[in-house]
């Protein structure tokens, strides 16, 4: 378990520039900026074949060379719950894997309360076999971001979710809290505890 703690200015040169989670772990991240992060797979996290909570997350200023600018995962089941994913890059050109969420070998993740916005480029991708559950988020691009590359993936794309610019205060210094007006404001799950 992370709790209240930065993890920035890391690289690999494969896997897992910010945080690295392989077979059978169970990480919880709660309260946890990951930035300037980068490697080949997963800039901020590479998790395969875990089951993660990320929690009140900051996911920004990433970068991957391959696959998931942000998050890239491998298996497993990914909660992704009040969680800003935003400045992250893929620099992938011309494989048609650009992303800032890769979710592969049937992995689930369930993004909650979640903002995914200003991102190069802003795509969530899936492989073959996987799901996505989107709920009373925020994501650029709306559901026709999320790529699916094989046979046998699901979009499930839920209640509650919006498309709109998010009007972070300071995107471009790292300022990611929302000014008045925005359209994530009250917009999340009224059953979350407290109501974001």
């Amino acid at each position: 378990s992370l709790e209240n703690v930065t993890i920035t200015g890391n690289s690999a040169s494969i896997r897992g520039g910010g945080i690295f989670c392989w077979d059978n772990s169970s990480p919880t991240l709660t309260n946890v900026t990951i930035s300037g992060n980068s490697a080949d797979d997963g800039g901020g996290i590479y998790a395969k074949g875990s089951v993660s909570l990320i929690e009140d997350v900051v996911i920004s200023g990433n970068s991957a060379d391959y696959l998931g600018g942000g998050i890239s995962l491998s298996g497993g089941n990914v909660t992704l719950t009040n969680v800003t994913l935003a400045g992250n890059t893929d620099s992938t050109s011309g494989h048609g894997q650009d992303n800032v969420i890769y979710v592969g070998w049937g992995a689930t993740v369930t993004l909650t309360n979640v903002i995914v916005w200003g991102n190069t480029p802003n795509g969530i991708r899936l492989g073959t076999g996987e799901t996505i559950n989107v709920n009373y988020s925020l994501i650029g691009g709306g559901q026709a971001s999320i790529a699916v590359n094989g046979a046998g993936s699901l979009v499930n794309w839920g209640q509650g979710n919006v498309t709109a610019d998010p009007l972070f205060v300071d995107a471009g210094n790292g300022d990611f809290t929302l000014q008045a007006g925005s359209p994530a404001i009250n917009a999340g799950d009224p059953a979350s505890s407290p109501d974001p």
